[in-house]
């Protein structure tokens, strides 16, 4: 908690040690701690870098760092993913517009429409270029 040199921080440090200990700690046994600091002054950066460190070797020690890091990769895949589909379909020679009407109208499922439209991107990326 930085500031803890202005009025009123004592208060405010209570109340996130009572509101965090409304909550569970976490069921793998890490609990926040609430360090006081004035970052101005640097008085308290030590405590809060070694409660960092002990957090990171906690959550290496649990394998939860390695299910974050798993989590983070796959949504950035998948993220990169969706990025490069949107892409290929705004530049498409195929009217995937029409996909998009036929769902809007009801005519046609959307996870229907999806499937049709990466086949039609896959197959139109493994054809080669007309020359």
């Amino acid at each position: 908690m930085n500031k803890a040199d202005r009025e009123g921080a004592g208060r405010i440090e209570a109340e996130l040690r009572s509101m965090l200990a409304l909550g569970n700690a976490n069921e793998q046994g890490w609990a926040p701690p609430v360090l006081p600091c004035v970052a101005s002054r640097e008085e308290g950066v030590g405590s809060i870098f070694d409660a960092i460190s002990r957090h990171l070797k906690f959550l290496q020690s649990s394998g939860e760092f390695d299910r974050r890091r798993k989590r983070m990769v796959k949504a950035r895949v998948l993220g990169i993913a969706h990025d490069l589909v949107s892409e290929a379909t705004d530049r498409a020679e195929y009217d995937s517009h029409d996909l998009f009407e036929r769902v809007r109208r009801r005519e046609l499922a959307p996870q229907t429409a999806g499937r049709l439209l990466l086949k039609h991107l896959v197959t139109e990326r493994s054809e080669p270029k007309k020359v």
